[in-house]
């Protein structure tokens, strides 16, 4: 049975397609086959943004990815003539950039090149950016995200076949201390494109799409047969070079591959992927946080300590399909009144959309991390004139919709919620009290502008205000230990 079979065409679910595939797809019918095989053809249909949208969305967006992708446009099969047209560069260009457009998550990783330059030569920029997708979205979702971690299963995978197929090569490469990983990385990740004659890349291509996956691991063991003798002779730096030859054509790679690597251990290579993904996962997140922490240390008011615990609060709350990203239902229901508690009973419609809005402020309806912190910085850390800017900035969408002396208000009543009043004397903070001291025409003047610091300590003064006094993160948040020393 073909595993990445899609569609209703009787012969892609057949024995007799599985038999072909392996002999080559003809070059007529290659593009159609690997947009069926892949998954692309419905991913398009499905989809209601088209590449179209996807391209002019692109246009004209400066950025790192950006940047190094004009890097590596010129370095993309630059064996073939195609890629030395400006009609080359510019599809390649086109496709990759949209794509990055699309999933800003995966943006773009060194190896995208080659495959979308391999894809190119036999379907157009559209088709090439819908299998591109299936690729990089459901063949291999876990491949070409930043952490990379399906490339480095595959890398502990392949250290098991050959240590159980070619053992004498596995023992060599210990020997001259050059890990599998670096031998092979780039062309597991590359499906091979860029770093093998592009028949044989075609062949394998073939394979990987319409048969499974594992056929990657057959190509690179038959490899590895073909140059046995060399590799057992090899300098440590000569063995990092032996995926990149080029001397072997398709059929002898293939004749090996399907001869004697046809049945692969599928339930170990099983086992070892689901160990690996779960220890790797472990890892990576610990690297990540350590790594995330240090910067975010950097860019906030809060200890190292306080910076954990808001880290782990942010993490503990996101789904596993979140891709580190919080949404508004969960900021909502999970965040906003454990993290800003005297917020809680503050009668404002809608006050945690507002809040979010605020915290959001590359305003793509997500939180990240460092958006997250940012916010909550100025909260529990900014000074007065900070907070009220940011009460202003969760109550300005109503300015244009409210009576002054209500939007005034209602920016009092967050900001009076975060300060203590010196004495139980202090004036009541009503519309009545406004009106009476803040909108007197010699008190305001547009508010539109945020208020001045001058106007601030006014503010602070009347209404008996304490100026400058540190918030402390709610105690049901932090450990007792880490509490901050303030007011003490």
């Amino acid at each position: 049975m073909v595993d990445n079979a899609v569609g209703d065409v009787g012969l892609i679910q057949s024995l007799d397609f599985y038999r072909l595939v392996k002999t080559g797809i003809p070059d007529c019918y290659r593009g159609h086959i690997w947009k069926m095989c892949s998954g692309a053809v419905n991913k398009k249909k499905l989809e209601k943004k088209t590449y179209l949208y996807f391209l002019e969305q692109s246009k004209g967006k400066k950025s790192s990815v950006t940047r190094q992708i004009e890097i590596d446009l010129r370095r993309s099969l630059s064996e073939h003539s195609y890629f030395h047209t400006e009609a080359g560069i510019s599809a390649l260009r086109n496709v990759l950039s949209a794509y990055a457009r699309r999933n800003p998550v995966v943006g773009y990783c060194q190896a995208m090149n080659f495959i979308v330059a391999g894809l190119l030569l036999y379907l157009n920029e559209e088709d090439s950016f819908w299998v591109l997708a299936s690729i990089c979205e459901d063949l291999v979702p876990t491949h070409y995200r930043p952490q990379m971690m399906g490339s480095l299963v595959d890398q502990k995978i392949f250290e098991f076949l050959l240590e159980n197929y070619i053992p004498e090569v596995a023992a060599h490469c210990r020997k001259k201390e050059v890990p599998i990983s670096i031998i092979s990385g780039q062309w597991f990740l590359s499906l091979s494109l860029g770093h093998a004659p592009l028949e044989v890349s075609f062949r394998i291509l073939d394979c990987w799409l319409c048969i499974n996956k594992d056929s990657l691991y057959r190509a690179a063991l038959a490899l590895i047969v073909l140059f046995k003798s060399y590799i057992l002779t090899c300098t440590a730096e000569q063995i990092q070079h032996v995926f990149k030859r080029c001397d072997y054509t398709a059929s002898k790679l293939f004749d090996i591959a399907w001869n004697q690597f046809d049945k692969l251990p599928i339930d170990k290579i099983n086992d070892i992927r689901n160990e690996h993904q779960f220890s790797l996962i472990k890892d990576l997140r610990t690297e990540t946080k350590l790594k995330t922490i240090s910067a975010l240390k950097e860019d906030t008011r809060f200890t190292r300590e306080e910076v954990e615990v808001l880290y782990e609060i942010f993490y503990d709350n996101l789904p596993i399909t979140s891709d580190h990203l919080m949404s508004y239902p969960i900021f909502q229901n999970q965040i906003f009144n454990f993290i800003l508690p005297f917020w809680k009973d503050v009668p404002m419609p809608d006050l945690a959309q507002k809040v979010f809005s605020c915290l959001d402020s590359d305003k793509d309806n997500l939180l990240n991390i460092a958006e997250f912190l940012s916010g909550l910085s100025i909260i529990y850390r900014g000074n007065t004139l900070e907070l009220w800017n940011f009460c202003y900035d969760i109550i300005s969408p109503e300015v244009n919709k409210l009576p002054p002396e209500e939007v005034f208000e209602g920016i009092l009543t967050l900001f009076t919620r975060m300060l203590e009043p010196i004495s139980s004397e202090s004036p009541p903070i009503t519309p009545t009290a406004v009106n009476q001291y803040l909108l007197s025409p010699s008190n305001w003047t547009n508010l539109e502008i945020k208020i001045s610091e001058t106007k601030l300590s006014q503010i602070l003064k009347h209404f008996k205000l304490q100026k400058g006094l540190p918030r402390e993160i709610p105690y049901e948040i932090m450990p007792i230990q880490l509490l901050s020393p303030y007011n003490k």
